[in-house]
């Protein structure tokens, strides 16, 4: 009997990089919802939960765009290669994030959603790593079979170092 968890999608890919803006929302709503509850009069209530409701679709609206350059690469990739993204996923079964496959490397978090093809790399290029705000992160250049180069920045500096070691591994064993 086949699996009955879904094959990742886009749309999973998305609200996958997204949780992080969920949670900012959270938190935001907790941070603006209680103080306005306590210091605001009754009558208010429906005042101080519209404020509370109004930050937290701003904080979604101002993320959304955010992973939007992940997906338009996948595109850019089913262009490419004439594939659907959905209907490779169901084939290799790939179910779960982050995932590494001697065909695809997937990883969606912190905003960003890295989906890369192996057929579609044709190189890696100047990794730099270096330290904002006390935090490692790296940038990479991605060079795709379709001639350009794509840079890939990263805030966190796992991310590009897997997507090198994957690069590298999947180069040797071809």
């Amino acid at each position: 009997m086949g699996s009955s968890r879904r094959p990742i999608t886009k749309l999973s890919l998305y609200l996958h990089a997204m949780k992080t803006s969920f949670a900012i929302c959270v938190i935001l709503g907790v941070c603006f919802g209680i103080p306005m509850f306590i210091l605001v009069p009754r009558e208010g209530w429906v005042f101080a939960f519209l404020i509370t409701l109004g930050f937290m679709i701003a904080t979604i609206i101002f993320c959304a765009p955010l992973p939007l350059q992940g997906l338009s690469w996948i595109k850019k990739q089913e262009n490419f290669f004439h594939f659907r993204f959905c209907e490779e996923m169901e084939r290799d079964q790939i179910h779960q994030l982050p995932h590494s496959s001697g065909n695809w490397f997937l990883v969606a978090k912190k905003f960003k959603i890295l989906a890369l093809r192996r057929d579609f790399i044709v190189g890696l290029e100047n990794y730099k790593e270096h330290y904002d705000y006390g935090t490692l992160k790296a940038e990479i250049i991605i060079v795709g079979a379709d001639g350009k180069k794509r840079k890939m920045r990263s805030p966190d500096a796992r991310i590009i170092s897997e997507l090198q070691q994957w690069f590298d591994l999947s180069t040797e064993n071809r």
